[in-house]
């Protein structure tokens, strides 16, 4: 057990509330949407196609991965359209 003097500094310490970290459930992955995680984020599939279209996102089958966090927070990582010159794994 650490004195109190060496003990970790904690934002409570600096009178600092951060905000809660939620984890984040992917929605689609590589072109497919994944309902029991979409379903278990409270959305359904209009409210993804919004966010798509909100996003310029024409289609699912563009989307390499698409997250949801409990609040809502949308983000997505669409297909590259071209191939890289050089493969990252070789």
């Amino acid at each position: 057990m650490p004195k109190e003097a060496e003990r970790p500094l904690t934002p409570a310490d600096l009178k600092l509330a951060p905000e809660q970290k939620y984890l984040v459930a992917n929605v689609i992955v590589d072109g497919q949407v994944l309902q029991e995680n979409l379903r278990h984020t409270g959305r359904d599939e209009a409210w993804l196609r919004r966010q798509l279209k909100a996003k310029n996102v024409g289609d699912v089958q563009d989307v390499f991965l698409a997250t949801c966090d409990q609040k809502g927070n949308f983000h997505v990582y669409e297909r590259m359209k071209e191939k890289n010159a050089v493969d990252l794994f070789e």
